[in-house]
């Protein structure tokens, strides 16, 4: 019950606290979304875990084919890509991906 709560509201939370960004699939266009950036050093959303690794978190809705190794993702002018493909959180409306900053 609290995980459909939390689905049901999951677009509100982008809207409010994510970070405009673009994803660009491999060989694909870029798209805007919304995701929730955890940079070294912080906690996350959740609070739970201190992040060694750069990590995105997305809706599964903004990338329907998945989010794959190479993947890139450029937020407030910084590009980064995905060390390995997206792995799906609680009922899998959401994706978690490692990243790695990539110099331009």
């Amino acid at each position: 019950m609290l995980d459909n709560i939390f689905t049901r509201k999951l677009a509100v939370l982008y809207a409010r606290v994510g970070r405009d960004a673009q994803f660009t699939p491999a060989g694909g266009d870029a798209q805007p979304v919304r995701v929730l950036l955890d940079e070294p050093g912080s906690t996350g959303l959740d609070g739970m875990q201190a992040r060694a690794e750069p990590t995105i978190r997305m809706q599964s809705a903004d990338a329907p084919n998945g989010v794959h190794r190479g993947d890139r993702f450029t937020v407030a002018g910084k590009t980064w890509a995905a060390r390995e493909a997206g792995v799906p959180v609680l009922d899998g409306t959401e994706l978690q991906v490692e990243l790695k900053a990539v110099q331009t």
